[in-house]
């Protein structure tokens, strides 16, 4: 989950000048001195896993630092990563299958037609709540992050508060906006949201390694968070049902290829959909569309406690930066990283 604003980074990704978070405290050389992505990444002291892929092949797959440094475990090109706000690509990808089944009629629909009762539900659109541009507050300051909480106690938590803005009027980055379209999935199915992506979103792509995450990390396979590069100090838990359909997922690189492939290679929804998930130089339905070295980019990124990620798609020539992090706040490194390899390697 994040809770800062993106209004700053629609047009460009490019930000190769400025410091990464979490990376080290001296500058390394510039990116063009280093023959290899593998040799540039390693000069970051980037600890977590890498995808670059150009047409299809790879430029880059491989995991750097510990998944489980206690343990002595290196992470590998197939750990698993809590995504945050990678999550909501799936989100709202399964509201535009809601939408072209016919279960939600249109993204200009009020969500009062759908949930009632909500507070000034009939001003705000599901439009509105995948572009966060609905004026609801973030939730995330008022949750403890050791308690559970059900998706209907989530709502209830911002619900009631004053909009920050009449809804359509301006942007705010609010993971409240899609724990909303998460419970609107599931009074729509029937289903839980879990449930949803497994049924129609994860089960069909064949992505078995992703998941909505558990609270506890446990396992080999699983990476565990930290708060910097040097992997000294665990980060703080946080209970899985607080993120929900705004940032709970875990996955990897591997799946997240299929994942991004699948908007590329447009397999899972009508075409006549993608010009409503992508809108050039803003955020559309979860994905922000913009240039980074004179190329289209479609990309998100995430953080949570002790993880941050990336996913960023070049669909002009089918190039893909994939990069999950276990480390904390390092989302300026993420984005440098897109930026470089887009440079140099795309």
């Amino acid at each position: 989950m994040q809770t800062r604003q993106f209004a700053a980074i629609f047009l460009t990704l490019a930000l190769a000048a400025c410091g990464g978070g979490g990376s080290s405290s001296s500058s390394p050389p510039p990116a063009e001195s280093y023959t290899t992505a593998q040799a540039y990444i390693e000069s970051e002291g980037f600890v977590g896993s890498v995808l670059v892929s150009k047409s299809g092949a790879d430029v880059l797959r491989d995991g750097f630092g510990f998944a489980n440094k206690a343990q002595q475990l290196r992470n590998r090109s197939d750990t698993r990563y809590r995504i945050g706000s990678v999550s909501k690509s799936f989100t709202a990808l399964a509201v535009v299958q809601l939408h072209s089944t016919g279960l939600i009629s249109s993204y200009d629909d009020p969500i009062a037609d759908y949930l009632p009762d909500l507070p000034r539900g009939d001003e705000i659109t599901i439009r509105h709540l995948l572009t966060h541009r609905s004026g609801i507050p973030d939730f995330l300051r008022q949750v403890d992050q050791d308690e559970s909480y059900t998706p209907a106690q989530l709502v209830g938590l911002f619900a009631p508060r004053d909009l920050e803005f009449a809804p359509g009027s301006d942007f705010s980055y609010s993971n409240s906006n899609y724990v909303m379209l998460g419970y609107l999935i599931e009074a729509l199915t029937g289903m839980s949201y879990e449930q949803y992506l497994q049924v129609n979103v994860l089960g069909p792509l064949g992505m078995i390694n992703t998941e909505y995450g558990a609270s506890t990390i446990a396992g080999v396979d699983y990476a565990r968070g930290y708060l910097r590069q040097n992997q000294n100090d665990t980060a703080r838990f946080v209970d899985m049902s607080i993120p929900y359909a705004a940032g709970a997922l875990s996955s990897t690189l591997g799946d997240l290829e299929i994942w991004a492939r699948s908007f590329m290679e447009r397999t899972l929804v009508p075409a006549n959909e993608y010009d409503a998930i992508f809108v050039e130089g803003e955020y559309g339905f979860a994905w922000v569309q913009g240039q980074v070295e004179g190329k289209t980019v479609y990309w998100h990124d995430g953080a949570i406690n002790g993880f941050s990620a990336i996913v960023a798609m070049f669909p002009d020539d089918g190039g893909l930066v994939i990069a999950l992090s276990n480390v904390q706040d390092q989302g300026e490194l993420l984005q440098r990283i897109v930026t470089t390899m887009a440079a140099r390697e795309l």
